[in-house]
């Protein structure tokens, strides 16, 4: 696998320096380090700075050539021209001939100032005749000479003293003309031919591609008349992956067959698939191309609630697993499963697919993958979180992608496509400009953002509602850095803020509330916020707007401790409107304080709205409901409804992972309610569930604090000291609270382990570890932690080490 690019220069350079190099070979260096890592437009700028008297330049101009090809975001023409006339002659040769390539096959470009480099080349190095040849086969058939590119196919392929690289290429070339020249046919064809006809043909020209035998290269082709053309395309292809299984131009070749849609429409060729997907042992590299395709094929319809074939995928797995067409299909998968919300199954295929080596643009696949399954599914959110850390022409292509997803997801997959394929004016230009901001926030490019949103309150051409919104971002982005711009500009929205959508509205308030937090000391802050909430309420809005802004009231009431005050606001809720959409949160909001009342009564009213919270809500919040509900009947004695609860909606695996972990948690704390030690090796058992490394993997490090504690909690009253001692030293593995400012929640978490390790090496007479670990747990964070417990784990290493002196 490449090497990070830190690594690689911490190698590279100083070896550059020992040696003596001049400049001009550490930018050759970190010119290679950074292709060999896919960051190819970086590389070019480093290359390039290599001059042409240097003894690396032929290899700088080379590496330069390489990457500038790779990378959309270079311009390859102008960097090529300027090579030919390198006093190199290798260089120019190269220049030539990559150049004339590009000109011909990329841009499709008949005439091509390459090829005229290349023929002036050749007539001083003839061995770059095979190129010529093949690029001439090309350029043929992009000015419509079809016949005499065929002929010259044949001419080049009969002869053996080629190359066959050259050869296999022509093949391809040959390829192309036969599709080129049926095109042409059936542009030129007076009537139609009937359905009969066209089946007849196909069949024809399936016999005739069962008749080919042995390797291309032994049987060259035939003089081609013009009613013998029909499929001829594809058989030249299919003859070509038959008898080449190893060639590099393998892909090629499938692609051009599947650009021409064969495998969907000739029975032949989609046997031939299949007859290649069984051959993995002696042909890997065909046989995972093949199973690629046909999984494609077994999966033609997208739609979400489409049932998934992953026949292929498996097959591929069990097959194949190292080959990249293998990586490519699993990613595949991933996405397929993803869409369908099959979580699960789309973590499984994303940690199976082979890591070593894999091209910089499917390092950033399994890189996005990881952050939409961690993060529960944004794709949007985690193609712009991913543009941060890849190199420029990924990185551009990920935003584009967010783009992409964010608007098919908001308008549909035709609508978006419109949108973004052009501007057609400049309103329309201006909205794009928005959507780029957007994306360059999420993804932490804070001064392009502002650029961008500058640009368009600066322009006429933005309408209304674009700019009202990009006043709206551009509030978001300074709230915190420059509350005063943010209050100055929000003040200006104020008189059209009834104009603005729903949603729209609440980004103010919630924009205004933190701008106002960051521009005033915290009493007069959390006053003003809360003159403002009661302000919005009262104001004219529709019913949703004030239920919102209602509910945040009330979790800031909550949070403040004024839970009188949160219940009455909640209950008013619920009562003006009962069997709203928000009715459910209220519930959950109300029953949480009604819940802190702390009597028996108090607790079975939290018990009854949590009731109502869960059968009302729906998903996360509706299963948050259900599990403080159960939690709450185990602490009431009702430990085996708590524990019938819990156990269904474990078993009906639609709980988020970390609605999962709770689940389990409260689970283990209804079975082991009644203190019986088999009672507690059960709750042990039903953590251990959640133990295995693939759900820790799937969890946000908080909930596996949680877990950890909870299972070493049960782990110690059930007389388990190793198994506890493990969890302990896991979590302090995990580095809580190693950076974090006094008063963090991740301190009680490390004092929690740090105490159960020490407590736990001690039952274990293991004393010299326990009074190391109290001296660790003192040291820690010393700039942050406090003082006086730190001293108290400095006294408890002291004591153990004079209570056991002598062990």
């Amino acid at each position: 696998m490449a090497r990070p690019l830190a690594q690689l220069m911490a190698a590279l350079l100083p070896l550059a320096a020992a040696a003596g190099q001049a400049d001009s070979s550490a930018d050759y260096l970190r010119g290679r380090s950074l292709a060999e890592n896919g960051r190819y437009v970086e590389a070019v700028t480093e290359l390039t700075k290599v001059p042409q008297e240097d003894s690396l330049f032929p290899y700088a101009a080379k590496a330069m050539l390489y990457s500038a090809w790779q990378s959309p975001d270079v311009d390859f023409e102008p960097l090529a021209a300027a090579l030919l006339e390198c006093p190199v002659q290798e260089v120019a040769e190269l220049a030539a001939a990559s150049l004339a390539e590009y000109q011909i096959c990329v841009l499709g470009q008949a005439e091509s100032i390459g090829m005229a480099a290349l023929h002036t080349a050749v007539a001083k190095n003839p061995a770059l005749k095979p190129t010529l040849a093949w690029l001439e086969i090309e350029q043929m058939r992009l000015r419509g000479q079809l016949d005499a590119a065929i002929h010259a196919c044949q001419e080049v392929e009969a002869n053996r003293e080629l190359p066959l690289a050259t050869r296999q290429r022509v093949r391809l070339a040959l390829a192309r003309v036969y599709y080129a020249k049926e095109q042409q046919a059936r542009r030129s064809a007076a009537p139609q031919e009937s359905a009969a006809t066209r089946l007849a043909r196909t069949a024809q020209s399936a016999v005739a591609l069962v008749s080919r035998t042995g390797d291309d290269d032994d049987d060259p082709p035939g003089e081609e008349t013009a009613q013998n053309l029909e499929g001829k395309g594809e058989e030249t292809l299919l003859s070509f992956i038959t008898a080449n299984p190893d060639s590099p131009l393998l892909e090629e070749a499938f692609r051009l067959l599947r650009l021409h849609r064969a495998f969907e429409t000739s029975a032949y060729a989609r046997a031939k698939l299949e007859e290649w997907v069984q051959d993995p042992d002696n042909h890997k590299r065909r046989a995972s191309i093949s199973l690629l395709v046909l999984q494609h094929l077994l999966n033609t319809d997208d739609a979400p609630d489409a049932p998934l074939d992953s026949s292929c995928a498996t097959a591929a797995l069990a097959t194949c697993p190292k080959e990249p067409a293998t990586r490519t299909l699993l990613l595949e998968q991933v996405r397929r499963s993803h869409e369908r919300g099959q979580w699960n199954d789309a973590r499984k295929l994303l940690a199976a697919i082979d890591r070593d080596a894999p091209t910089p643009l499917q390092a950033a696949h399994i890189s996005l993958w990881e952050l939409i399954l961690a993060e529960g599914g944004s794709p949007a959110a985690a193609y712009a979180e991913l543009a941060k850390t890849l190199p420029p022409e990924l990185s551009a292509a990920a935003l584009n992608n967010a783009l992409v997803t964010d608007w098919m997801r908001q308008y549909g997959t035709d609508a978006a496509r419109d949108i973004i394929g052009s501007a057609p004016t400049p309103a329309a230009a201006a909205r794009l400009r928005l959507a780029r901001a957007g994306l360059y926030a999420a993804a932490g490019m804070r001064k392009e953002a502002l650029a961008d949103l500058r640009h368009i309150l600066g322009s006429p051409d933005a309408d209304h509602d674009t700019a009202m919104r990009a006043k709206l971002c551009l509030c978001g982005l300074v709230a915190e850095t420059d509350p005063p711009e943010a209050l100055h500009h929000l003040q200006d929205m104020q008189p059209t803020l009834a104009a603005l959508p729903a949603r729209l509205r609440l980004a103010y308030y919630g924009t205004l509330e933190t701008a106002l937090r960051h521009a005033h000391p915290a009493d007069r802050a959390a006053a003003l916020v809360d003159s403002m909430l009661q302000q919005a309420e009262d104001a004219p809005a529709n019913r949703d707007i004030r239920e919102q802004l209602s509910l945040h009231r009330a979790c800031r009431l909550t949070a403040a401790g004024k839970t009188a005050e949160a219940r009455e606001l909640l209950r008013r809720i619920i009562r003006e409107n009962p069997r709203g959409d928000n009715e459910p949160r209220a519930n959950l909001l109300l029953a949480y304080n009604t819940e802190t009342g702390g009597s028996l009564d108090n607790l079975k009213e939290a018990i009854r709205l949590y009731s109502l919270a869960a059968d009302r809500g729906s998903g996360s919040m509706a299963h948050q409901a259900a599990i403080r509900r159960a939690s709450l009947q185990a602490r009431i004695g009702r430990a085996r409804q708590a524990a019938q609860d819990m156990q269904e909606l474990i078993d009906s695996a639609t709980a988020e992972p970390e609605d999962n972990v709770l689940a389990h948690v409260v689970l283990a704390n209804a079975l082991a309610a009644d203190g019986k030690p088999e009672s507690v090796q059960a709750a042990v058992a039903c953590l251990d569930r959640m133990l295995t490394a693939e759900m820790r993997g799937s969890l946000p490090r908080d909930w596996q604090f949680l877990l950890l504690v909870t299972h070493a909690t049960y782990c110690v009253r059930a007389g388990m000291g190793e198994p506890a001692l493990a969890d302990y030293l896991a979590v302090l593995d995990m580095q809580p609270a190693a950076h974090a400012p006094q008063g963090d929640p991740e301190w009680i978490v490390f004092y929690t382990a740090a105490s159960g390790a020490v407590t736990q090496l001690t039952e274990l007479q293991r004393y010299t570890e326990a009074a190391e670990m109290a001296d660790r747990a003192a040291a820690w964070n010393k700039e942050q932690a406090d003082p006086a417990t730190a001293g108290l784990y400095t006294e408890w290493a002291n004591t153990i080490r004079q209570m056991h002196i002598r062990k």
